[in-house]
């Protein structure tokens, strides 16, 4: 499962990933739910996804989980998120393991919905890559 090790704060929403369990049984209590368990409203993504043609290739976990990472993205860029853009960059940097059907969700944005002005492409890439890394 792709959640199975992130791991969100009740408070802020952070989502961590840890693949020691026990770490957060040392931590409080407020960082032992799952990533998937937090309250979101991810309407935008989820219209985003639905326009993309790509919606019923992910459970309601994977779009909650996938609109926690956006969330977190939101917080640290100075720069409004192209959710598209988003999404092709973190699939491109993700394991095939945990997104099974990665390369095809991947190719549908490649190819029908990334902007077709390079800059802003080149632009949503350099913020995520500063964010992911």
């Amino acid at each position: 499962m792709v959640n199975e090790f992130c791991h969100a704060c009740k408070k802020c929403g952070r989502v961590v990933e840890c693949d020691d369990y026990e770490y957060f049984e040392e931590e409080e209590e407020d960082w032992r739910t799952s990533s998937t368990t937090l309250p979101q409203n991810n309407d935008y993504l989820k219209n985003v996804l639905r326009k993309c043609d790509i919606y019923q290739m992910f459970s309601f976990k994977e779009v909650d989980f996938l609109g926690k990472i956006i969330a977190q993205f939101r917080d640290v860029t100075t720069k409004s998120v192209n959710h598209t853009c988003f999404l092709y960059d973190f699939f491109e940097n993700v394991s095939s393991e945990n997104w099974p059907q990665k390369k095809e969700v991947m190719k549908i944005l490649y190819c029908h919905h990334l902007p077709k002005e390079l800059e802003r492409v080149w632009i949503a890439k350099n913020e995520f890559n500063k964010w992911w890394l």
